[in-house]
Order: structure tokens, then C-alpha cells, then sequence
């Protein structure tokens, strides 16, 4: 028993320190570290992460921050049934910098991405490459997943450019865009391709 008292309360520290080392890099808005030797790892996002990503989206977004409570709670609720980690922080020398959400929907056997994020000031640096390899994986591992998709509003030239750099395409037969919005999709290899 104390052995899970003194786990939990590991978990809680490190869940405090990663807090206070995002807020105070987004207070001093310092540049990000380029030294060699770096640790870079994921975390998924679970209630006791999920204030951190609430943080790097707002910090991203500001006032246009598309993500609202509900968004959050549909996550969570999702993030409990999937058996398959969706839900990433990335962190960078203990730092959350970036997040990639989605879910696994098994009848269309698809991986939908609801949101790729990266602290601005720590855009350019790979991070953006790791998470996509990441869920890549994820998806792969899955054996009736077929295909990765992300709805993107048209006039985020450069979230459409990133997305295609790593073969992304755009869907033009889905009913659920309009003139705003856009259907990114990359098509993942079959099982006799994967042989």
C-alpha cells in the first residue's frame, strides 16, 4: 500500500513539474533548447495530462482556439473505450510541446485526427515529423485500419502543406466538407503490401 501511495505520488510531482515547466516556458516565451543530447518522448493524454494540452492549445490558438470543453470531454470518453493510444503529448527534455488526438473508428476502419499541434515556438524541429510517425504506427499496428484522416479548413495553407508533405491527399468524394473545410487522407498499406 505504500508502495502505491508513494507511485501516485511520483506520478503527481512529475504531472506538476511538467505543468510548471510548459507555463513557465510559455511565460518567458524563451527559445527552444538546440543542444545535442535532448530527450524527446510521448505521454498519452489522460485526465491528470489532459490540462496540458488544454494549455498548448491555447497557447497556439489564442482567441481562436477551436477546442471548447466539449471537444475535451468527447476525447476522454473516447481515449477510456479505445484500447489504442490515440492521444499524445510530445515532449521535449520533460517539456509538453506538441499533441496529436484522434480515434479509431472500426467499422470504416479509419484513424480520424481531430487535432496536430505544436508549440509555435518550437515548430521546425522534427516534433511535428515524430508525432505523424507515431500515429502512423499506432494505425499500423491496428490490423483493419486502412487509412489516417484529418478534416482541414482550406485556408490553413500551412497545416495542408505538412499534412501532404507526409502523404496526405485530398478525399474529393465526402459528404462532410464544404467550401471551408477539406478532407486530408493517407492510405496506409494492406496487410499482403505490409509482406
Amino acid at each position: 500500500n505504500k508502495d502505491k501511495m508513494t507511485t501516485s505520488n511520483k506520478a503527481e510531482k512529475q504531472k506538476t513539474n511538467q505543468s510548471n515547466l510548459l507555463e513557465s516556458h510559455l511565460q518567458s516565451q524563451q527559445e527552444p533548447p538546440l543542444a545535442m543530447g535532448y530527450r524527446f518522448s510521448f505521454l498519452g493524454i489522460i485526465d491528470k495530462t489532459l490540462e496540458q494540452l488544454k494549455l498548448i492549445n491555447q497557447a497556439t490558438f489564442k482567441d481562436k482556439n477551436p477546442f471548447d470543453d466539449a471537444y475535451y470531454d468527447t476525447m476522454m470518453k473516447r481515449t477510456s473505450k479505445d484500447k489504442t493510444i490515440t492521444n499524445l503529448l510530445a515532449l521535449f527534455n520533460d517539456i509538453p510541446v506538441a499533441a496529436v488526438c484522434g480515434h479509431f473508428k472500426e467499422p470504416t476502419h479509419t484513424l480520424y485526427l481531430s487535432n496536430i499541434v505544436v508549440l509555435p515556438a518550437w515548430r521546425k524541429l522534427g516534433i511535428g515529423r515524430r508525432l505523424i510517425e507515431k500515429i502512423e504506427k499506432t494505425a499500423k499496428q491496428l490490423d483493419s485500419c486502412t487509412n489516417i484522416k484529418m478534416k482541414v479548413q482550406r485556408d490553413k495553407t500551412q497545416s495542408i502543406g505538412f499534412l501532404t508533405h507526409f502523404g496526405f491527399t485530398e478525399q474529393t468524394s465526402d459528404d462532410s466538407t464544404d467550401e471551408t473545410t477539406m478532407i486530408l487522407v493517407k492510405i496506409l498499406p494492406t496487410n499482403e503490401q505490409k509482406e
